[in-house]
């Protein structure tokens, strides 16, 4: 049975090219034993932990938190009850995991979801834990599944029917509209949750190819991207420090942390430009209030009611404008202010975010 290696699209990921699904070849099987486990699992589990030494190469991950297979304390029956086939719960043993509840930081540095960036947005993720067993039969949070009897009953046929078969594995958690890979296999039509819709191609191939990216730095790990302002400088940093053949980590980490304490006092140095900014945007949003509670006023004037759809009343409108238009003067007294800090920055700290923000348009 072919099986594939999907890659979830969101629009602000389109720029990567990712039209890919993956993978190899799952047989039919009734053993969970591992001591019987194909030859193509064991590669891909390999490859998988390819992925995520290359993670610890780059100074990504910390070493220490990679737990690597096999894992004998992950609940098989929980897996079996949950609709997971043998080859699924085959390679959930052999895959790595980043141990999310060991305490401390998993990882050098993050700039994606909270449980650190696996790949293009999306969420490393434990199968040892049940609950993470669980959500991986509803990756894409798509159907209700207080009943999870829909895992093991339900018709993958119908139009909101499950998606994730027993042998479809998530590699990752989906974060926040972040990319996630996923083991699906044949193709089945009605269900517009199904995932065999989308173009795929062999997994390990994939996976590489991924890889290689990383290694080219076309793609960086920990949610910072190379167009962008800071995995831009990311970028310098592992260049500037050997990569790929000639690499030092502990410069790059010496590096990066002198990097990350510059960026820190220049976020202090511009402080007075942000405070501008968020009056200005505090003024703006008092003004669209007032005219907005005015155009209700003026409706509900016109229609002779005295209470909207959603409970306002003319008392509350008047009471909402009144207290916009006595924070005017207020914000009016802070924005002069904080333009007043502003013009008082040094030129270079004002030349230099100027220079990044007509770049990058990277204002934080």
């Amino acid at each position: 049975m072919a099986v594939i290696l999907f890659v979830r699209q969101y629009h602000s990921y389109n720029k990567f090219g990712l039209n890919d699904s993956v993978l190899g070849n799952l047989g039919p099987s009734t053993n969970t034993s591992l001591d019987n486990v194909s030859p193509w699992i064991h590669q891909f589990a390999k490859t998988m932990e390819d992925f995520y030494g290359l993670y610890i190469e780059m100074r990504y991950l910390h070493a220490e938190a990679v737990i690597y297979g096999p894992h004998r304390d992950m609940s098989i029956s929980r897996a079996q009850n949950l609709g997971y086939s043998t080859e699924a719960i085959q390679l959930l043993q052999l895959f790595p995991y980043v141990d999310l509840n060991a305490g401390g930081d998993v990882s050098a540095w993050n700039y994606g979801p909270s449980n650190n960036d696996f790949f293009m947005g999306g969420e490393f993720c434990d199968y040892r834990s049940d609950s993470e067993l669980k959500q991986g039969r509803d990756p894409f949070y798509a159907i209700d599944e207080r009943d999870e009897s829909i895992y093991t009953q339900g018709d993958f046929d119908a139009v909101d029917g499950p998606y994730m078969r027993p042998h479809y594995v998530a590699l990752n958690s989906l974060g926040n509209h972040g990319a996630l890979l996923i083991v699906p296999g044949r193709r089945k039509e009605g269900n517009r949750n199904a995932l065999e819709v989308y173009p795929s191609r062999d997994a390990i191939e994939a996976m590489e190819g991924y890889m290689k990216r990383f290694r080219e730095l076309e793609w960086l790990p920990g949610g910072v991207y190379p167009d962008e302002y800071i995995g831009n400088n990311y970028k310098r940093l592992y260049i500037e420090n050997g990569w790929p053949g000639n690499f030092s980590g502990a410069a790059f980490d010496a590096a990066r942390n002198e990097y990350e304490q510059a960026e820190t006092e220049r976020y202090h140095k511009e402080s007075p430009f942000r405070e501008v900014e968020k009056f200005e945007m505090w003024l703006k949003s008092g003004e669209d209030a007032i005219v907005r509670y005015e155009g209700a006023l003026v409706k509900l004037a016109l229609t002779g009611e005295s209470v909207t759809e959603d409970g306002e009343t003319v008392e509350m409108f008047q009471e909402k404008i009144r207290k916009a238009k006595e924070d005017r003067p207020m914000l009016k007294k802070e924005l002069e202010k904080a333009k007043q800090e502003a013009e008082a920055v040094s030129e270079d700290v004002k030349q230099a975010r100027y220079d990044r923000i007509q770049k990058y348009g990277y204002r934080e």
